[in-house]
C-alpha cells in the first residue's frame, strides 16, 4: 500500500515546537489519508498520486482553522472529489488516459505553487467538476452513437458499440470506461463523504 508520512512527522525536527494543537491536526489529516490510502477500491496510481497531497493538506490544517469547521472548504472538497472520481478509475487505462492526467495536473500544480493563497484549491476544484462535466458529455455522445448508430461524412450509416463516433474515439472503449467511471463517482461520493466527515467533525 501507499504510505503515510505523516504519522511520523510529529517526530521530526519541523514539527518539534508546534504543541498539543498541531499534534492533533496532524493526526486527524493523517486519518484523513489512511481512509484514501488503504481504499482497496482506488487504483494504487491514483492513491500515490493523492499521497502526494499530504504535505500541502497538512499545511492548509495547520493555517487554516477554517479547514475543519468549514465544510466546504475548497481543498477539503477538492481532496474528497479527487478521492471519489480515483473509485471509479481504471488502472489499465494508463497513466496517459485523460482522467489520470488531470489528477497528475491538479495535483502537481498543488505541491509546486501551493504556498498559502486557498483560492488555489477553489480554482483546481472548478477546473475538476469543468473536466467530469465534459466527461460525462461525451460519454452520453458515445452512448448515443453506439445504440442509434450515426452517419458518417461518406454517408455510410453505422451501428453497434464497436462503431467509431465523428470525433474519431472508439464507442466501445470510451462508453465503458466513462459510464463506469461517472457510476462509480456518483456511488462512491456519498461514501466517501460519510468516511471523511466521520474524521472531520465541521
Amino acid at each position: 500500500g501507499q504510505v503515510n508520512i505523516l504519522h511520523g512527522i510529529k517526530q521530526s525536527s519541523l514539527m518539534r515546537d508546534i504543541g498539543k494543537g498541531g499534534d492533533m491536526t496532524i493526526d486527524i489529516v493523517a486519518m484523513l489519508f489512511d481512509y484514501i490510502l488503504d481504499d482497496q477500491n482506488i487504483p494504487d496510481s491514483m492513491r500515490a498520486l493523492i499521497g502526494r497531497l499530504q504535505i500541502p493538506l497538512l499545511k492548509i490544517a495547520l493555517l487554516d482553522r477554517e479547514f475543519f469547521s468549514r465544510k466546504s472548504h475548497p481543498a477539503r472538497q477538492l481532496l474528497n472529489r479527487l478521492a471519489a472520481t480515483a473509485v471509479g478509475w481504471d488502472e489499465q487505462q494508463g497513466d496517459k488516459d485523460p482522467l489520470y492526467l488531470m489528477v497528475q495536473s491538479i495535483v502537481q500544480t498543488i505541491v509546486e505553487e501551493f504556498d498559502d493563497d486557498v483560492s488555489l484549491f477553489e480554482t483546481l476544484l472548478n477546473d475538476l467538476e469543468t473536466f467530469l462535466h465534459k466527461e460525462e458529455e461525451q460519454a452520453v455522445d458515445d452512448l448515443m452513437c453506439s445504440e442509434r448508430g450515426f452517419v458518417d461524412p461518406g454517408g455510410d450509416r453505422r451501428r453497434g458499440r464497436g462503431a467509431r463516433c465523428p470525433h474519431g474515439q472508439a464507442v466501445g472503449r470510451r462508453q465503458g470506461l466513462r459510464i463506469e467511471l461517472h457510476a462509480g463517482v456518483g456511488e462512491a461520493r456519498v461514501h466517501r463523504r460519510h468516511l471523511l466527515e466521520q474524521v472531520v467533525v465541521g
